[in-house]
């Protein structure tokens, strides 16, 4: 089995109207982090495109650090930087 991961990291707030150009009851979003994993490497085009082991690869090849998705003790990052890595466990 093989899956699609997606983790994301979404911070809000609750602004004071009284003080910020903010609409009464509704958050704001302060900043946001997503990671993907299972991905085609090289293609952003605003979707996601799932590859697979024994699929068609749809973009470039995975050239990053292998990586384990489940890992809760790192941050959520954007930072494309490092490559488009391979999942350790899926």
């Amino acid at each position: 089995m093989a899956r699609t991961i997606i983790r994301r990291d979404l911070t809000v707030g609750l602004l004071d109207p009284g003080r910020w150009d903010a609409t009464e009851g509704k958050l704001s979003i302060r900043s946001s982090a997503g990671e993907f994993y299972n991905n085609a490497c090289g293609v952003y085009d605003g979707y996601y495109h799932p590859d697979f082991p024994d699929g068609t690869p749809t973009g470039t090849p995975a050239t990053g650090p292998a990586v384990d998705p489940y890992d809760r003790s790192k941050s959520v990052t954007d930072d494309h930087s490092k490559g488009c890595g391979t999942v350790t466990r899926t």
